[in-house]
């Protein structure tokens, strides 16, 4: 019994330490409410922001609170995310002139599911920066979510 109430008490004050650092970020909107496996979903990005502007912009974004490693693609035509600790991979992609619009896509490419829990503020926090940059460099940025073709692995502790 006496092992059960410890193990309650630890999850309670792990869950109240979490949501004590969590209530700031959301007061100063750096971390957005999302609905459902936000993480699961592409973000296609159309604006008037061109690749050299959105990926200046980026590299000079402060990902500190996510904890995120950014780094240019061989090709340079997108940028990836890391969190440390190697809980998960993400990518902004530049697609080219569109209709007139650039179109670019942000989508987190894999995730340690076992971590899930506690990546999805930083994972949160990631998307609401990017969306944040392509808003300030063009107001009337469109985006379209889209679920992506993901490729899971069974593991087994």
């Amino acid at each position: 019994m006496l092992i059960f109430l410890s193990i309650v008490l630890l999850l309670g004050l792990g869950a109240y330490i979490g949501y004590k650092r969590i209530k700031p970020m959301m007061g100063s909107k750096n971390l957005i409410k999302r609905d459902g496996a936000f993480w699961e979903d592409g973000e296609l990005l159309y604006t008037c922001a061109p690749c050299a502007d959105v990926f200046a912009a980026v590299n000079h974004a402060d990902f500190s609170e996510c904890r995120t490693e950014m780094r240019p693609s061989t090709d340079g035509k997108a940028l990836i995310f890391s969190c440390s600790k190697d809980r998960w991979t993400a990518a902004l992609q530049y697609y080219g002139l569109h209709n007139n619009e650039h179109k670019y896509e942000f989508q987190f490419l894999r995730w340690d599911t076992h971590n899930l829990g506690t990546s999805i503020y930083s994972m949160n926090i990631l998307l609401t920066i990017v969306e944040k940059i392509f808003l300030s460099l063009d107001p009337d940025t469109e985006a379209e979510i889209h679920i992506v073709d993901t490729e899971t692995e069974t593991r087994f502790l």
